[in-house]
C-alpha cells in the first residue's frame, strides 16, 4: 500500500513538474523581453535593439506585445538608453495609439529628450525643455511621474538646486496629494543630499 502511494505521488509530482516546465518553456516572448533587458544591462546596446526588432516581428500577433515593448521601454529609460527608449515609443506611437499606457507614451519622447539634457549637462536646454513640457503635457497624468524622474537625474548629477526647482514645478502644479507629499520629501532629501555632498555636517545636524 505505502509502495502505491509512492508511486502514484512521483507521478503527480512528475507531470506537475512537467506541466510547470511546459509552461515556463511556452512563455517565450517574456523570455525574448527579458533577453532584451540582459543585452541592455550588460552594455549591449546594438545586440539589445536587433533583439528588440526580432520580438516585434516574432510576435506580431501576440496581443501582449504591445505590453511587453513598453516595458523594455522603461527599462532602457532605467537604463538611460535613451534613444531606444525613444524609437520604440515612436513605434508604439504609430502602432498602438489606444495602448492602456498611451498617456505615458504620447510624454515619453520628451521626456527621454529632457533626461538626455540633465545628463549632458545642458542644463538650460533642459530648463526649457521642462517648461515647455509642463505646458505642453498639462493634462497629462503621467506629468508628476515625468517630473520626478527628471529631477532623479538631476540629483545623479548632484545638481540639488535645480532638482529642487522642478519639485517646486511639482507643487506649483500638483499643490495636493501624494505628487506634493513626495515632492515635499524630496526637497528634504535634496538638502540633506546638498549638505552630505559639500561636508556641511554642522547643517546635517
Amino acid at each position: 500500500m505505502i509502495r502505491k502511494i509512492l508511486l502514484m505521488s512521483l507521478v503527480l509530482y512528475g507531470f506537475t513538474f512537467y506541466e510547470s516546465n511546459r509552461c515556463l518553456a511556452g512563455d517565450t516572448l517574456s523570455e525574448a523581453q527579458q533577453n532584451i533587458c540582459n543585452l541592455i544591462n550588460r552594455g549591449k546596446l546594438n545586440e539589445a535593439k536587433s533583439a528588440a526588432d526580432k520580438m516585434m516581428t516574432d510576435f506580431s500577433n501576440n496581443n501582449d506585445l504591445p505590453e511587453m515593448i513598453y516595458w523594455t521601454i522603461r527599462h532602457c529609460e532605467w537604463e538611460n538608453n535613451f534613444d531606444e527608449a525613444k524609437r520604440l515609443y515612436q513605434i508604439m506611437i504609430q502602432q498602438y495609439p489606444n495602448n492602456p499606457h498611451a498617456n505615458q507614451i504620447q510624454i515619453g519622447i520628451t521626456r527621454c529628450e529632457i533626461m538626455q539634457m540633465v545628463l549632458s549637462q545642458n542644463y538650460d536646454s533642459a530648463n526649457t525643455a521642462i517648461n515647455s513640457m509642463v505646458l505642453n503635457f498639462a493634462g497629462n497624468t503621467e506629468l508628476a511621474e515625468s517630473l520626478f524622474m527628471v529631477a532623479e537625474r538631476f540629483e545623479w548629477q548632484l545638481q540639488f538646486e535645480k532638482e529642487k526647482n522642478i519639485f517646486h514645478i511639482i507643487l506649483n502644479n500638483f499643490p495636493e496629494g501624494i505628487s506634493a507629499d513626495k515632492a515635499n520629501i524630496g526637497m528634504a532629501r535634496a538638502d540633506i543630499l546638498s549638505f552630505i555632498a559639500s561636508k556641511d555636517y554642522v547643517k546635517f545636524n
